[in-house]
């Protein structure tokens, strides 16, 4: 039936790792689009919390129970870890626990002792979610396969998407203080070890020439690490290190090539924006990318690393 009071909508509470990468941007896209449809709360907890130490994760508890309240309807996790932290509340408070998986990373980084760990962490979130979402067809496949869900409770969906804004070129390109000589090569994400930046360095290193500049927009765990990398090959005066940007229309603007060096993705939000931005990819045969290129989107394939 209609609802027209605001406060009788139904109240979704999304919880999430604050931390520079698709998850938050897709967080904030997904409340823009489903707007007055629901009441919707976002909770960023600090992944320095959820490690070993079982007093973060008491802590992470308390505040998604604080958060709460007694009228909502669904608690809503992305990732693996923001799940894991939610369990407890969603059932103590009797909740529908929705589970979306932005790339199964420590599934496919972990080796030894940590991929038991890892493995047990996935089983345990997905088993006690009451629907998982997976935006790429390997993510669902290596859920399936590991049985770490049953197979009527994982559903693929398409992430929410919205192209950046549009800049003229010659104005963007001032931002990084770029001229209109030089060909730029467009790296974006989160610098960490499933994104494999460190790889995008070495190939800077091969390009002839010097009439481009690779432009590296993200942070991460592997930002001071790529920026001594860059020092020692020479590279310094050829690239610009950005940092995190909250709208990166720019970047898209101002490049000539979009580049992913990814060991795995879940579903590339980066690769959808480059392309909408009108940029030719060039993207790692990885899972994730190729449902890319599935899904119709051009690219050029290149094996990881």
């Amino acid at each position: 039936p209609p609802m027209n009071r605001a406060d009788e909508l139904p109240r979704v509470v999304h919880v999430y790792l604050d931390e520079p990468g698709g998850g938050p941007v897709h967080v904030a896209l997904l409340r823009e689009v489903l707007g007055d449809a629901v009441r919707s709360e976002a909770v960023g907890l600090n992944p320095r919390l959820l490690g070993l130490s079982p007093v973060g994760w008491i802590l992470a508890w308390r505040e998604i129970a604080r958060r709460m309240g007694s009228e909502t309807a669904i608690l809503h996790a992305h990732g693996v870890r923001a799940a894991a932290a939610i369990v407890l509340p969603a059932r103590r408070s009797r909740v529908p626990l929705l589970v979306t998986v932005h790339g199964l990373h420590a599934l496919r980084r972990s080796r030894g002792p940590s991929a038991l760990a890892a493995r047990a962490i996935n089983r345990f979130a997905f088993k006690s979610a009451d629907r998982v979402l997976v935006t790429s067809e390997a993510d669902r496949q290596l859920i399936l396969e590991r049985r770490l869900a049953a197979q009527d409770r994982v559903h693929r969906i398409h992430p929410v998407h919205r192209p950046q804004a549009q800049m003229v070129r010659s104005e963007a390109r001032q931002i990084f203080g770029l001229g209109d000589e030089v060909d730029v090569l467009l790296w974006l994400g989160r610098m960490a070890e499933e994104k494999d930046p460190i790889t995008f360095i070495r190939a800077l290193k091969t390009v002839e020439g010097n009439h481009w500049i690779g432009l590296l927009v993200g942070d991460g765990p592997l930002f001071r690490e790529l920026r001594i990398l860059a020092e020692a090959a020479g590279l310094l005066p050829r690239i610009r290190l950005t940092g995190w940007m909250q709208d990166p229309s720019p970047a898209f603007a101002a490049s000539d090539v979009f580049v992913s060096t990814s060991k795995w993705e879940g579903f590339p939000m980066a690769a959808l924006e480059a392309a909408a931005a009108g940029l030719p990819l060039v993207l790692t045969d990885c899972p994730g990318n190729r449902d890319v290129v599935a899904s119709g989107i051009p690219a050029v394939l290149v094996p990881p690393g």
